[in-house]
């Protein structure tokens, strides 16, 4: 187990003041300092955050939550300067856990039906004209951050300018979380989708972009995107949600092949950057 600074710990105290225990998860997001910490109440995630992010992050997840997205609702605090979001831990592992350790009864298939539903709830969101104070709002704005963190400053203003350009002229608009991926979506001790962690790519954006990297990463696990669209439109239209329009299956493909390029990039650049 490694240990947790001090630093880190008294500043949770501040937000947490019964806590019992600070750990590090299993799975690590690659920008932030993310921290496990167990109270008599429960565990809670504490995230290290730019402070805007963290009031996105802290009033999205609300809107959500509102939607009856499974989302965790987070807070936001300060100390000595440095930012944090606190929210509920949900019980459970994340998806690419299980399939990395070939969890058994697992339906990736089942979990992903779950998934569809939440993705359904997002399109009912009302409209978010009112939230053009908030920083971070857009995708792009969320993309140019993580690249400039991760990679490059350089770097950053070309991929968010391919992500805006991916979310421009859409007929809808809203507010989705734009990575839902394996290592985003948690499943519970029984095999069932308990619900979506990263509040950072909860953003607004077209829903074909945020389809489209969830059906990429769906693909990428050797499943048909042509069977996921057609499970978000059957729930569609069981709903009877005759207002929203089928989903546009050439671009969701070209949005995905146009992230994996941009990601396999990054990744790249940063092999060099580490030799």
């Amino acid at each position: 187990m490694n240990l947790v600074p001090d630093f880190y710990l008294s500043a949770i105290r501040t937000a947490l003041p019964d806590i019992d225990s600070l750990t590090r998860p299993t799975v690590r997001g690659a920008l932030n300092a993310t921290f496990i910490a167990t109270t008599p109440r429960g565990k809670f995630i504490c995230k290290f955050n730019h402070r805007d992010m963290a009031k996105k992050n802290a009033k999205f997840s609300q809107i959500m939550a509102r939607a009856g997205v499974a989302i965790p609702t987070s807070t936001v605090h300060e100390y000595k300067g440095y930012w944090f979001e606190v929210y509920p831990m949900i019980p459970g592992k994340t998806l690419y856990e299980c399939v990395e350790n070939n969890q058994k009864n697992l339906n990736v298939i089942d979990v992903y039906e779950d998934v569809m539903q939440e993705f359904v709830k997002m399109t009912t969101i009302p409209s978010i004209a009112t939230l053009d104070d908030i920083k971070f709002k857009h995708i792009h704005q969320v993309a140019y951050r993580n690249v400039s963190d991760m990679t490059s400053p350089i770097v950053a203003p070309i991929f968010a300018g391919a992500v805006r350009a991916m979310n421009m002229g859409g007929d809808h608009i809203g507010l989705y979380h734009c990575g839902i991926t394996p290592k985003n979506i948690i499943v519970s001790d029984t095999n069932k989708f308990a619900g979506l962690v990263d509040l950072d790519d909860v953003a607004v954006a077209e829903r074909d972009y945020a389809f489209g990297i969830m059906a990429t990463q769906y693909a990428n696990m050797g499943y048909r995107t042509d069977d996921l669209i057609d499970m978000y439109e059957g729930i569609q239209y069981y709903n009877q949600n005759t207002n929203m329009s089928v989903l546009n299956d050439k671009s969701i493909k070209r949005i995905g092949r146009i992230n994996n390029a941009g990601r396999w990039l990054m990744w790249q650049r940063n092999k060099a950057r580490t030799k």
